[in-house]
């Protein structure tokens, strides 16, 4: 009998796992939106970090920029938290030349309202010996429910 049960679980993960899910009809990767935000973040590990409004926007630039620099307020994107939210995907701590890392998302999907990012392993950063922390903002509709990040091989 419960050999019956593991053979039934394997053939479902294994059905499961050739669906694709990089599109549907109700979500096309591009109207994901990349912001291009040229500021440091230094978060230590690879993680997810979803803003779902503009408190939490800007408490989490606050513990890294100075927000109410005149100079550089005027070069962050605003974002419209009545209509979207932000999910910023985090690789966690490199080297090379820049924190910039939208060319790490290889895909982005939807099935059931949840988000799914594919990335690569640790995305390169260029050749200099800099300590960076690779990133990526992606804004999605509010239609879009949660988001899930599937991590590559370095």
């Amino acid at each position: 009998m419960k050999i019956h049960r593991f053979l039934y679980t394997l053939a479902a993960i294994l059905m499961l796992s050739s669906c694709s899910i990089t599109d549907s009809a109700d979500f096309a990767t591009d109207e994901v939106e990349f912001l291009d935000i040229e500021f440091r973040a230094t978060v230590e590990n690879s993680k997810l970090i979803e803003f779902r409004n503009q408190n939490a926007w800007e408490a989490f630039w606050n513990e890294h920029i100075d927000l109410h620099n005149p100079a550089i307020s005027e070069f962050f994107p605003e974002v419209d938290f009545q209509r979207n939210w932000v999910a910023g995907v985090f690789w966690g701590q490199s080297s090379g030349c820049t924190s910039q890392a939208n060319h790490g998302i290889t895909g982005v999907g939807l099935m059931n309202a949840k988000a799914f990012i594919n990335t690569t392993g640790m995305p390169y950063t260029g050749a200099c010996r800099m300590i960076v922390h690779p990133r990526a903002f992606l804004v999605f509709p509010k239609t879009v429910k949660s988001a899930e990040v599937r991590w590559g091989e370095d």
